[in-house]
């Protein structure tokens, strides 16, 4: 007696009818076949490769070398950081160069040469905060003469 192959269509149709439950989708009928790609396969198959030993993997002399290569470029990476951040230097505002300026008693134009002088030589901003406010005209006088 040829057994009949069951498809999708037929389950669906005997669900719909209460022919069959599929409460356990592991426990099918024995009419249903088996799939080949589960034939002696379990949930528990152990691995036999040779890096397989007592539930741990042995690292692979690749697997070292890659780990070591990534450590690498992290050093390297962390050393741009520190690099970028010694050297970075802060960025005023123009605000913030008008607010200073303006402590001088400056107004009006003499204000904006001084601040437009500063942004465009942007290079002396830091040592134009940095110096001492009673030396502070003085040191602009002295530089926007010279240039």
């Amino acid at each position: 007696m040829e057994q009949r192959k069951l498809r999708i269509e037929d389950i669906v149709e005997m669900q719909a009818n209460n022919e069959i439950h599929l409460d356990n989708l592991f426990e099918f009928p024995d009419s249903i076949p088996p799939s080949p790609y589960t034939q002696g396969a379990t949930s528990t198959t152990q691995c036999s490769t040779k890096y397989h030993s007592k539930g741990t993997k042995r690292k692979t002399p690749m697997s070292d070398a890659i780990a070591d290569e990534i450590r690498e470029v992290i050093g390297a990476m962390k050393n741009i950081v520190d690099a970028i951040a010694s050297t970075n230097r802060r960025i005023r505002s123009e605000e913030e160069i008008v607010v200073e300026v303006s402590k001088l008693g400056l107004e009006g134009w003499q204000l904006m040469e001084v601040v437009d002088f500063l942004l465009d030589n942007d290079h002396l901003v830091g040592r134009f905060f940095a110096c001492p406010n009673d030396i502070k005209m003085d040191w602009l006088l002295k530089k926007m003469g010279s240039i």
